[in-house]
This record gives structure tokens, C-alpha cells and sequence, in this order.
């Protein structure tokens, strides 16, 4: 364990003596640091810079990590550990910009850590924002930290655009829909629909074995997190279970079904309602929603105000700002901050408030900004 060989390692990286005046000082600091994380730092001469950290295993020559070894036997254990100093940094790129956002990022020459990253959909979705921008401002950063425009569902609507079915409400509903996993979005539940049933068919029937699949889905974390490596192998068209003509046939079916499925439920919900109504039931916030709940309180009625909600709930695996649901756990941006290194103070923004006691009116002061994507101002006392 690199916790237990670095023991103490971990406090002393962050307990310099003189805290660093520079971007690249501040890397040097946290080069050491055992605990597995990507830095960024800016200072006010305009530099920029990016650190990987961690302790990690000097592995048997193609060993990843992924797959267990026989570590008992001579040359399948660890020969050491290896930290920041052999890990990707860089320093002011010539394109201006640095994006970290649990993609894969590899130095030039550095070792290759990373066992399974989340994809390339955000940090490329970031990047093309940065350069779409022109001048950079605070209000620029914020429309990109709230940012629901899907890379992941642009890429699935590329693969399936021949095949809609255009006869069917909810064919014509993606053909025209903007990629955009809003709360108030119905292409993006029927797109949520159509993608958990792909991957149910694919690695669920045609793999694992929909009990083993069900079981991965509903109690583990592991297709929520890693749902780009599943990605990969849909959007390519290629498996070693599956035909090439297998491909279009499944695709098309899994939207018809769908598609029907969705107009059904449609047709059923308008004998009780009117149409605006049912469209409104059917958008993403109705049926992705967080209740915030105290983690000791939680039984306790909701007129104690421990627990908040439910929210409506935007974004997906594939945005910008990021929304997770796996395993009976939400992810999500908990924290928003913009910093403008020419001026004092910076913006924010917490999932919940300022203070952890319930009775407070700090308790939940930030909710309000978080959900309308607002940012409260933070400056400074004079010494």
C-alpha cells in the first residue's frame, strides 16, 4: 500500500514552510503529494501550469493494474513506487489553455498511470468552448462550468441518425433535439431510454447475462463511472460476441421499441391530463431528481428542512456539468468557483450552504444559486 510505505508523506507535501508565490513553485510543492490527483495553477504573470500526483506501483512490464497477478511469484509484485517526478506536467502550452476533467492526460515521457479514465466527452467539449470563446471572462467560465451539451449523446445520434424512425413522435423528436440534457429536455430522456437499453442488450444479454448485468448496474458504481469504455465498443460497431450485420438490426429495433414505448406512455398519460402536461411529466428533471438528505436525520420529516427536494437534476455522463446516476448514488458538481487572478475575491457556489448545522439559516443558503446557475461573490477582509 502507498498509504501505509508514505505514511505522513501525504501532510508534509501540503505543510511547506513558505507558502509558493508562482504557478510553478506551487507544482513543485504538490509534486510529491502520495494521493492520486491533477493539479492546476495559475498566478497573476499569466502562467499556467498542470501537475499529476500520486504514489503508484512499479508494475511487471505490461501490467496495467487492471487484472490481478500472481504477486506471490518472482517478477509479478511490485518493485517500488514511483511518484510526481516520472508524471505528466506542463507548463504554459503553446495553445493557452489547460483542461483536466478525469480525461486521459499523458505527459511526454512521463508514465502512463491511468487504468481507466472517464473519457475524452467533457475535456474535448471544454476545449472547443475555450477556443470558441475568444476573450476569456468570468461569465465566459460560468456558461462553461454549467455547460449540459452532451458529446456523448452527439456521438449516439451520429451513429443511429439513418436510422430513426420517423413515423413515430419520438423518432421526429431526435432527429431535431439539440444534444442538450436540460431539465426540461424530453429528446433527452428518450435518449437516456435508448442508450441504457443498448447497453442492456449488448453486454447485458449478449455478454454478462442480464442477471450478472442488473446486478453490476443496480449496485455497483462501475457502468456509471466508466460508461465511455462500454461506449467505445457500441460506437465502434465492433465486439468479438457480435456480427458486423448485427449491428444496424439491434439499433433500429431498440429505437422502435422505444419509440413506441414512449408513445404509449404518451397516449395513456393524455386521458388524464392535457398534452403540455404530460410532455412536462415526461422531461428529464421529472425523472432524474436528487432529494438532499441529512445522512443522520434522514428519517425525520421534511418540516425540520434536514432534507431538501427533490431538484430537478441536469446533465449527464457525457457534459460538461456532470451528472452521475449509478449504483443508488448521485455525482454531480457539489462546488462551482470562477477566479479572475486581476481582481480580489472569486465567485461561488455550493450544492447545499455554508454551514453543516441544520438549524442554521446557512444550512442550505446556497440552493436557491446552485439550481439557477447563479454565483455568489466572495471578496476578501483588508488586513
Amino acid at each position: 500500500w502507498a498509504a501505509s510505505e508514505w505514511r505522513g508523506h501525504a501532510l508534509d507535501s501540503l505543510l511547506p514552510e513558505r507558502f509558493p508565490r508562482s504557478a510553478e513553485a506551487f507544482l513543485d510543492w504538490v509534486q510529491h503529494t502520495p494521493v492520486s490527483l491533477n493539479y492546476v495553477a495559475a498566478d497573476i504573470g499569466d502562467n499556467i501550469g498542470y501537475q499529476q500526483t500520486g504514489a503508484y506501483p512499479l508494475r511487471s512490464p505490461g501490467r496495467s493494474g487492471l487484472l490481478p497477478v500472481r504477486g506471490w511469484e518472482e517478477g509479478e509484485g511490485w518493485t517500488g513506487l514511483g511518484d510526481g517526478a516520472s508524471l505528466a506536467r506542463e507548463m504554459n502550452p503553446a495553445e493557452g489553455f489547460l483542461v483536466s476533467a478525469n480525461n486521459h492526460i499523458r505527459g511526454k515521457g512521463s508514465a502512463d498511470v491511468v487504468v481507466l479514465h472517464m473519457g475524452d466527452y467533457r475535456s474535448l467539449r471544454i476545449a472547443d468552448m475555450l477556443r470558441a470563446s475568444g476573450t476569456l471572462s468570468p461569465r465566459s467560465m460560468k456558461r462553461i462550468q454549467t455547460d449540459v451539451y452532451s458529446s456523448q449523446a452527439e456521438r449516439y445520434g451520429a451513429l443511429w441518425r439513418s436510422l430513426l424512425p420517423l413515423d413515430l413522435p419520438a423518432g421526429r423528436m431526435l432527429s431535431g433535439w439539440d444534444y442538450r440534457l436540460d431539465k426540461d429536455s424530453n429528446a433527452a430522456v428518450l435518449f437516456r431510454m435508448i442508450h441504457t437499453d443498448l447497453l442492456r442488450e449488448v453486454f447485458g444479454k449478449r455478454m454478462f447475462g442480464e442477471d450478472q448485468w442488473n446486478q453490476l448496474v443496480g449496485n455497483t458504481a462501475l457502468v456509471g463511472l466508466k460508461e465511455w469504455w462500454f461506449d467505445r465498443v457500441i460506437l465502434s460497431r465492433r465486439s468479438e460476441w457480435m456480427a458486423e450485420e448485427e449491428w444496424d438490426v439491434l439499433l433500429a429495433d431498440i429505437l422502435q421499441r422505444v419509440g413506441k414505448q414512449w408513445e404509449e406512455w404518451v397516449e395513456g398519460e393524455e386521458e388524464h391530463s392535457n398534452s403540455n402536461a404530460v410532455l412536462d411529466a415526461g422531461t428529464y428533471g421529472s425523472t432524474h431528481n436528487l432529494t438532499l438528505r441529512h445522512m443522520l436525520f434522514d428519517d425525520l420529516p421534511t418540516v425540520f428542512a434536514f432534507k431538501y427536494g427533490p431538484f430537478p437534476l441536469e446533465g449527464g455522463y457525457g457534459t460538461v456539468s456532470q451528472t452521475i446516476e449509478s449504483g443508488g448514488s448521485v455525482i454531480g458538481p457539489s462546488w462551482r468557483v470562477v477566479m479572475d487572478l486581476g481582481r480580489d475575491g472569486f465567485e461561488s457556489a455550493l450544492t447545499g450552504g455554508v454551514s453543516a448545522r441544520p438549524l442554521s439559516g446557512l444550512y442550505a443558503s446556497d440552493v436557491r444559486l446552485h439550481l439557477q446557475k447563479r454565483y455568489k461573490t466572495l471578496v476578501p477582509r483588508p488586513q
